[in-house]
This record gives C-alpha cells, structure tokens and sequence, in this order.
C-alpha cells in the first residue's frame, strides 16, 4: 500500500514555503447498504453497485460536520475543524484522489453543541448536500441524536469527537459498520481512569491510590465513565470508593459533592465529566481547600491551554496534582529552550521568534530539537501551514493545540480509506470505502493502532496519562507521566 499522500505532502513543506446507498443516488430503488447480503446477482445490479456515492464527482469529494464553532465549546470545535482543514489541504496539495485529482471539500455547519440543531444539519448534510462522508462528527449531543440516522443511510461516519457509549459496538454488522469511532470511548476510559487510581506510582503505572473518590457529571460523558469504573472496580475487587454525582450545568456549585470526598479522606479523586465542568469542579477544590490530593479525569481535558488556566488560578497546585488520559503520546513535544537569537532558523518557522511577548505564545524549533517526534512535525507544520494562509494570527496556537491535532487525525484517517480504495483500483463508493477501512489495522500518527476488522468498533483503548501543568517559559503543558500503556499492564500494577 502507498504511503498517505498526506504525510508526504507534509514533510514537503520544510523545504518550501449520494443517495442514502451504495450505488445510483437517483434511483427510486433503496441500494443495499454496507455489508448487505441481499443484493440481487443480475449484472444490471453489480454495474449499479459500483457507482460512486454520493458527493464524488465534479472535482471533489465532499464531505460534512456538524461542529460547535460558537458558543461555550467554540475553544473546541474551532481548532479542531482547523486541524480537519489542514489535513485535507495538505492531501489535496499532493494530488488528491485518482486519476482526476478529486480534492476534498468540508461542507460544516455550526449547531452550538445543540443536539436538536446538529440533528437537522446532519439530515440537510446528507439529503441536501449529499455529502459522501460525515468526518469529524462533534459532539456527544449531536452524535448521539443522528447515530439511528446514520445507522438507517449506511453513510461512512469517520471518527467521532465523542466517546459517547452509543458508539462503543463490539461486532458490527450491515449498515452499522458505516459508524467508525476513534476516541476512546466513555466506558472503556472510565476502566482505564480507576486502573491508574490505584496502580503503583513505580515506573508511573498510576498514582498510588489508597481512598478513592469518585465525582460523576450526570450527562452522558459522567454516566459513561462511572459505569466504566464500577466495572472495573469489580474487575479489581474494590469496593471501598466514594461515589458522588454533580449537574454538567455551567455555573454549578459543586461544593458540596467536593466536600464530601474531602471529609471522606479521598487521596486521588476521578472527576468523571467533560473539560467544561472538569475546570468548574476544580476551582471547588481550591475554595473548599481541598489539598493533598491527585486528581485524574478524561482526555478530553488533555488541554495547554485548559493547564495553564487552571495553574494560574490556583486550581493545580504542589499539593493538589491534577492528570488527564491521553490517546495520542505528544507531551513530550512542549519543550521550549531559546538560543540567542531567538529565533527559529530553517523551514515555515524562519524567523519567527521563541517566545512571543505580545501573543503570548511559544513556538516552535528546527526539526531536531529534542522532545519533538518526527511525526507531531509533521502534523505541527500541515496545521501551521494552514493556519498561516487563514488565521495567521492563530498559527502558532493551533499548531500545537490538542483538538487541532485530533482534527488532523480525523482527517488523516478519513484519507487513508481513500487511499486504499485509490491503491486497490476500487469506485469510491459507501460500501467499498468501508470495506477498506476495515481491511487492515490504522495507525495514528503520534498514538497506537485501531483495528476496525470483522465489525470491531470500540475506540482507543491503550492510553497514556499526563501531568498538567505549566514550563519554564510560563505556558500550559502537558508533561508526561506514563507513555501509552495497555490497559492489561495498568491492571497488573495494582
């Protein structure tokens, strides 16, 4: 199989600066969707089913999302369809799909993280639009009302930037499989979050847990996790935890729930929520002082900037330690030590300085500076590179936030089933796009596999765990604490 065009093109610009089915979309007979067995055998029949879908043709291949671009989750859904941007920009910059050259085209509706508003842009994405692919579907709300849609048209859904348990299907069949998830899924970190409670602090296995409390947010992502840690508190034959619920509201007073895992004599404490009420939660343990203790959440909080804010508020400090889950191993990157001038010397980065006093920002060195893997370059300069030709003010942010990465991840993964279609000489359609996708395992750029063979659709499930905090120049990090590690190997550590 080639190499994804996508890497290529980026590692070039150091050096330089249809319907509802599988077939016809006109036809006024419903094609059989992904992974049917009722096809009819006529030859009319297989020439139909190897149409392209809908949204291939006309020069592009046009894909949509939902993403909340406003509102309280814009400093979310904003760099993260950045990240989508840069990676079809840098594909489409190598020549895009086939002998046509069909570029990518995203088609994005801002729904606010309303559910009932990302519902019907979804439905206008695929009736209307007639987009080929959802890439990048947002949000728990919104992927939660259109999964039974999504479902019922067979249209690939490539990468989930929830961890809603509705995605979570160990053996899918049919049109089922058109839902392919990404990011560790609720329940499963929810496993992975009281493992690394209780595991030794030898080797950074965990943090050495004695009394655990648990804080649980009552939407979906705190039900999720909460019913992942009872299982593997069972699992573990731990039963002494300290269970506690709170509203996922903003402006919620989570003091009392705080307090009672502080009377409880808590010493590493789970906050069970998503990075808004995680940031609320904390500043309820700094006003209840609340210290001598290790908190660990999702990997949706693995944020500088969320770091840097809550450092500077008093929220994490010496004696109160916060972690976050991550499924892409990048930490190590946020490592900044200025040379005398002061400035980056070769590539996109010449003459740009360190450290910027007025946006405040850190940014970025020569490819062999320590602390930077190959591959977060590669993706650093592809978002860079977008950034510089429509947000210039935003480049330097974007090319090392969290949700930029996961954007480009999500289109990196769109574009390797294009690829493997394109390499197998196969019509891009719904079906044969699919089947790609599961025909052999995906590896991320800076993380571990996915193997979405034989209907397998649970996520990531091999984690690391950061420490946030802040470095020597004053900006939000994400310092590593343990590198992506199975969960079977943290278990072993209790």
């Amino acid at each position: 199989m080639k190499k994804n065009k996508l890497l290529l093109a980026s590692l070039a610009l150091v050096g330089s600066l249809v319907g509802c089915g599988i077939g016809n979309p006109s036809s006024s007979e419903p094609a059989p969707g992904p992974g049917s067995s009722d096809a009819p055998s006529s030859e009319k029949s297989e020439e139909v089913k190897e149409e392209v879908s809908q949204g291939v043709g006309e020069g592009k291949i046009l894909v949509g999302n939902a993403a909340a671009t406003s509102g309280a989750f814009a400093t979310v859904g904003g760099p993260f369809n950045a990240g989508l941007e840069a990676a079809f920009k840098a594909y489409n910059d190598a020549g895009g799909f086939g002998e046509e050259g069909l570029k990518i085209e995203l088609k994005h509706y801002d729904d606010g993280f309303d559910g009932a508003k990302g519902a019907t842009y979804t439905e206008k994405l695929i009736e209307e639009d007639e987009v080929f692919a959802l890439v990048g579907h947002f949000g728990t709300p919104t992927v939660e009302a259109t999964l039974d849609t999504i479902k019922e048209k067979g249209i690939p859904m490539v990468y989930a930037a929830t961890g809603v348990s509705g995605l979570f299907n160990q053996k899918a069949e049919g049109n089922d499989k058109a839902v392919m998830s990404v990011q560790p899924i609720y329940d499963a970190e929810g496993q992975v979050l009281l493992a690394r409670a209780v595991a030794k602090t030898e080797g950074n296995m965990g943090l050495g847990g004695k009394k655990i409390g648990v804080i649980s947010t009552t939407d979906d992502a705190g039900k999720g996790m909460l019913n992942g840690i009872k299982l593997e508190a069972t699992k573990l034959g731990i039963s002494d935890i300290t269970y506690v619920t709170t509203a996922s509201t903003p402006g919620t007073n989570h003091g009392t729930p705080v307090q009672a895992l502080k009377n409880a004599g808590c010493d590493v404490v789970i906050i069970a929520a998503n990075q808004a009420p995680f940031a609320e939660i904390m500043s309820y343990f700094k006003t209840g002082g609340y210290d001598n203790v290790k908190v660990i959440t999702s990997y949706v909080s693995a944020n500088t900037d969320l770091a840097k804010s809550l450092v500077d508020s008093g929220a994490i400090t010496e004696t109160r330690e916060a972690y976050a889950t991550a499924w892409l191993d990048i930490a190590d990157t946020y490592v900044y030590a200025p040379d005398a001038s002061n400035t980056v010397g070769t590539g996109l980065w010449a003459g740009y300085k360190i450290y910027d006093d007025t946006l405040g920002l850190p940014t970025f060195y020569d490819a062999g500076v320590p602390g930077f893997s190959e591959e977060y370059w590669t993706v650093a300069e592809a978002i860079f590179a977008w950034g510089l030709e429509n947000d210039p003010t935003a480049a330097w942010a974007l090319s090392f936030n969290s949700y930029a990465l996961a954007g480009y991840i999500a289109g990196h993964m769109f574009i390797e089933g294009l690829d493997r279609v394109e390499e197998a000489g196969k019509v891009l359609n719904w079906k044969n796009y699919i089947d790609a996708m599961e025909s052999a395992p995906y590896d991320f750029p800076m993380g571990g596999a996915i193997d979405l063979a034989n209907g397998a659709r649970y996520g990531i499930q091999d984690l690391a765990l950061n420490k946030l905090t802040k470095n020597a120049l004053g900006a939000g990090a994400l310092e590593v604490y343990s590198g992506i590690t199975t969960l079977k190997a943290v278990e072993a550590a209790k």
